[in-house]
């Protein structure tokens, strides 16, 4: 089983065995815990994608998006959309149904990225997207504003 989950050999990550396993006991023990279930969110994953890349186009902004019928075409784990948004704003997001869940190549990319100190973003519905979205534009904004007002000496 490690094998199917471990990284392609051409395309290596700095985790080490011991810190692979170590997720996934803790993915394993996260999943006997009972969740809430989710309200909202799409039935199908492609009525999701197909929203995203309306908006997206909508708004004039770049997304980067494979065909989810072509997987092999794809970075293993690889999140399903990169939108770039205005400001430098550059959303990482993998959608899911009310019910999906990350398999462990997509769990290896998600602590792969957030290691490098990138963000991993699920989203499950397509409000979740807009207010992802949002709230994003709305952080850069403030950040911006706080670079400006606080010049170096």
């Amino acid at each position: 089983m490690l094998e199917a989950c471990s990284p392609p050999l051409n395309n290596p990550m700095p985790v080490s065995h011991s810190e692979f396993l170590a997720m996934q006991e803790r993915c394993a023990r996260g999943q006997r815990k009972s969740t809430p279930p989710i309200t909202g969110g799409e039935s199908k994953e492609s009525n999701l994608h197909e929203k995203i890349i309306e908006e997206c186009k909508r708004n004039g902004w770049i997304y980067l998006h494979g065909s989810m019928a072509h997987r092999s075409m794809r970075t293993l784990g690889e999140t399903d959309f990169h939108c770039l948004l205005p400001r430098g704003v550059i959303l990482h997001i993998e959608c899911k149904t009310a019910s999906g869940k990350l398999s462990p190549e997509q769990l290896a990319m998600k602590v792969f990225m957030e290691h490098l100190g990138h963000s991993y973003h699920i989203v499950r519905s397509f409000i979740e997207f807009k207010e992802l979205c949002r709230k994003s534009l709305i952080t850069k904004d403030s950040n911006s504003k706080m670079e400006l007002s606080n010049p170096d000496p």
